[in-house]
């Protein structure tokens, strides 16, 4: 055995030397070693962002490194190569931390630049604020009940001018369907202009639970009325006022129909009307709410106004043998809308057949006006010779 081992010793180690040789030549001439360089974000590890915040930006580590060529060109360790510092037990102030770096195994590091960086930490604070929902309906005839939010506050931390832009805190939800649902919602931060604050402070907790009803608005019932303003002139009234049609039917929210009792139509002026009139008018409702007729037709019926007026007058009768007791002269209240033709009345004839009330009346309606009285009242129509 001990022969099998000595025996042209001499030419064994020349064929291990040269078997090493020629492996040494493959390996660097098909899979040599290659130097490259990256640049890498430092992470932050250790950092007590409870208390503290990184007040300063840092800049990146250029790392140069070797490696087999075969290595490097499958690219797949790049994002292996970790440049980071460590922050353990730092506090408030400035500090020079050094730069340590992790890489794969098959990788040599030959340098990293910078070798520490120097840092400042502040000191962190933190305020309350409400979480407010904003909720958006994509359907008109729905509505939802006020959302129950668990949290209702939440904690913000970080830079003191970060926690000063933060003004108010949202979630939000578009709802499309009617039912009961329970969501954890992410928490939005926003500054005084209704912005977004992206990054730099940290919320606690940062989701929220919302829990709210979506239900179909109901419907009401209610009466429509003209919107009238102005005066007609002295000698005209409004007779009937027509609306058609008379009431209409609003879908909102139960809070929302509860405050309404009537609609009115848009603005009718009578200024200067001299004769009935028909319009379409729109009707007047409060922002958000569905209304089944959007305008109604306004009938206005004008004439003149009644007039009264009391006559002294002479009945005469119709039939030649007749005269009146106590004498002939009346005096008379009647009223109408026109009375000019009583200017050139003096005498009223009088139908011996019919009475004098009666015919009195009579003579008055056919000249389109009412008697209201004549007195005096127990005058008689009396035949002559009798």
């Amino acid at each position: 055995m001990k022969n099998l081992i000595t025996e042209n010793i001499g030419m064994k180690i020349m064929s291990f030397l040269i078997a090493f040789l020629l492996w040494s030549y493959v390996i660097i001439t098909e899979n040599p070693m290659v130097a490259r360089e990256i640049k890498t974000a430092v992470e932050v590890t250790n950092l007590d962002s409870e208390r503290f915040f990184l007040s300063s930006s840092l800049p990146e580590a250029k790392v140069r490194y070797r490696a087999h060529r075969r290595l490097i060109l499958s690219g797949k360790f790049e994002g292996e190569i970790v440049t980071m510092i460590n922050l353990a037990g730092k506090k408030e102030g400035d500090h020079s931390v050094k730069v340590s770096i992790n890489v794969p195994p098959g990788l040599e590091v030959l340098s990293v630049e910078p070798q520490s960086i120097n840092i400042s930490i502040g000191k962190s604070i933190s305020k309350i604020l409400p979480v407010t929902p904003h909720l958006t309906l994509s359907g008109t005839d729905l509505y939802y009940d006020p959302p129950e939010i668990l949290p209702p506050r939440v904690e913000i931390r970080g830079r003191k001018d970060l926690v000063d832009q933060a003004t108010e805190t949202r979630v939000f939800l578009e709802i499309s369907k009617p039912g009961d649902f329970t969501l954890n919602l992410p928490i939005v931060l926003l500054n005084s202009d209704k912005k977004q604050v992206e990054e730099g402070l940290s919320i606690n907790p940062a989701f929220t639970k919302v829990s709210y009803s979506v239900k179909p608005k109901p419907e009401k019932t209610v009466p429509v009325f003209a919107g009238l303003t102005g005066k007609l002139p002295d000698n005209l009234m409004l007779k009937e006022l027509i609306l058609e049609p008379k009431e209409t039917v609003l879908k909102a929210t139960p809070a929302e129909l509860e405050k309404i009792v009537s609609i009115s139509t848009e603005v009718i002026d009578l200024t200067g009307l001299s004769q009935s009139l028909k319009i379409k008018k729109v009707l007047i409702y409060p922002a958000g709410i569905s209304i089944r007729h959007k305008e109604v037709t306004v009938t206005l019926k004008i004439v003149q106004t009644m007039i009264r007026k009391k006559l002294l007058l002479s009945l005469k009768a119709s039939q030649p043998g007749y005269s009146f007791f106590p004498g002939p002269t009346v005096e008379v209240e009647i009223e109408g809308r026109s009375l000019d033709f009583t200017d050139r009345l003096r005498t009223i004839e009088i139908d011996s057949t019919s009475g004098i009330l009666d015919s009195v009346k009579s003579f008055f309606n056919n000249l389109n006006a009412s008697l209201l009285s004549i007195k005096p009242e127990d005058i008689n129509l009396i035949k002559e010779g009798e």
